[in-house]
């Protein structure tokens, strides 16, 4: 008896190599670590470079508009900041909210050191586990291991929740640094009485 097995639901992950002559323009720019910024401007850090975040902005559009069906949507970039890690730490499970879709750019040098990026199974286990023997796969994983190459860019759903394991960072080597950017919807979105026009939400109190 032949019985077949389909993924009822599925989770897109988007990947893509930008342009090195996008990537070295990202190089000299600052970055942080875990323990945050010195000021609110650090995750703005792409106002200043309209050209990248118009370019990187296009791609994401061009492949999450196929996800959607929806070829004329218009997105924006919400916040965009710069990573680095000084020395190897694990940096813990978070994820990203008042965002739909988030980003990540492996701008710099790539080392076989560096921890790739790991996207938790936002699906919840059964409280009744049956561990695989075999090697596992999308239905029993919990983790998904990202690819890591200089000039990657990963598409993701901002709900899930990411994080790197520790790796030794040797001394005077290429720190592990990215570009992460958070995406939101413009124009007309939903329909009936879940529709929202982004222009509704413009307000004057800064």
């Amino acid at each position: 008896m032949k019985i077949e097995t389909v993924p009822m639901f599925s989770i897109p992950l988007g990947f893509t190599t930008l342009p090195k002559e996008l990537c070295d323009q990202l190089k000299p720019l600052k970055g942080f670590g875990q323990d945050g910024p010195e000021s609110d401007d650090a995750f703005n850090i792409l106002a200043d470079y309209p050209h990248i975040e118009k370019a990187i902005g296009n791609t994401f559009a061009l492949w999450v508009n196929t996800i959607y069906n929806r070829p004329k949507q218009k997105w924006i970039v919400t916040t965009s900041w710069i990573t680095e890690n000084l020395n190897g730490t694990r940096i813990a499970s978070h994820n990203h909210l008042n965002a739909l879709w988030s980003a990540v750019l492996y701008f710099d040098t790539i080392t076989e050191n560096f921890a790739p990026l790991q996207i938790e199974n936002p699906i919840m286990p059964q409280g009744i586990q049956v561990y695989p023997e075999a090697p596992l796969n999308p239905f029993t994983s919990l983790t998904y291991e990202c690819p890591i190459k200089e000039g990657t860019i990963l598409f993701f759903p901002s709900y899930c929740k990411h994080f790197h394991d520790e790796y030794e960072q040797k001394k005077g080597a290429p720190l592990r640094r990215s570009l992460a950017l958070n995406f939101l919807p413009t124009g007309f979105i939903g329909s009936g009485d879940s529709t929202l026009d982004t222009n509704w939400l413009s307000h004057d109190d800064r």
